[in-house]
């Protein structure tokens, strides 16, 4: 989700995630994280909670060592009533 404001589109970000998930189902570590985050962008924690745990159990079945780390860090946040925000470097042309 990027925090631009012309880019930051909670709403649309969810409809995307599930979308993905829907598509993919709970087999795709990427779209259980992607809708966790969108949940939590929108303030369903709960909700963001509940699929970031399933992304978490899915990283273990596939040992996916450090990121499982990752993973953790962001189910704490969402506990924490905070959202996940990955910020992108802009690109400037010389």
């Amino acid at each position: 989700i990027l925090p631009e404001q012309h880019f930051y589109n909670p709403e649309q970000s969810l409809r995307y995630a599930q979308q993905a998930y829907y598509q993919c189902g709970d087999e795709s570590l990427k779209a259980l994280e992607s809708l966790a985050a969108a949940h939590a962008a929108n303030g369903d924690f709960d909700s963001a909670c509940r699929f970031q745990e399933q992304a978490i159990e899915k990283a273990r079945i596939l040992k996916t060592g450090q990121y499982l780390n990752t993973l953790e860090n962001r189910l704490h946040l969402f506990k924490n009533k905070k959202s996940y925000v990955e910020l992108q470097e802009k690109i400037v042309n010389p």
